[in-house]
């Protein structure tokens, strides 16, 4: 099964004179609202769990200037089944808010802020023992060098796998 991730001529763009903007997910610090967001509303697709399918799938994605997200793009996609559950949940994410700045000119365009995060799907089995290499090039460590303040952190999707 192959899943296509591409963006329409008419998706958002980001212009050079364009004011990143601050922002908010429901109501509080984006980062940990977020990754709570997506921990409560990621779901191990059922069939990623028959084909064992697991791996670390590292996303970015733009929170516009109406506070939605968009341009979502899989940068690591380990599964096209995983990916999709991934893009589906950051795209349905509502609760964006754009902290606008005051002192600036109203003909200059404020957007959100562009993020990255990463998701782990895993699975345990009997003997204990999960499964779900992260490959060094993908690490927190690596992905906080790369992206800095924009990288969200990581959650972590896990089934027992009988």
């Amino acid at each position: 099964m192959t899943i296509n991730f591409s963006l329409e001529k008419d998706d958002y763009l980001i212009h050079a004179n364009t004011i990143m903007a601050e922002t908010k997910f429901n109501g509080g610090d984006a980062a940990v609202e977020f990754r709570k967001y997506m921990q409560q509303k990621l779901r191990y697709p059922k069939l990623a769990q028959q084909t064992k399918s697991v791996g670390r799938i590292v996303a970015s994605f733009f929170i516009d200037e109406n506070a939605l997200p968009c341009n979502i793009n899989i940068i690591t996609p380990a599964d096209d089944i995983l990916a999709a559950e991934v893009t589906r949940t950051i795209a349905n994410s509502r609760g964006w808010e754009i902290i606008r700045y005051t002192d600036v000119s109203q003909d200059i365009p404020q957007s959100g802020r562009f993020y990255s995060i990463a998701v782990d799907f895993c699975m345990q089995g009997d003997n204990g023992i999960v499964s779900a290499p992260i490959r060094k090039d993908i690490s927190d460590e690596r992905l906080q060098e790369m992206y800095g303040k924009d990288y969200i952190g990581a959650v972590v999707v896990m089934i027992y796998d009988k």
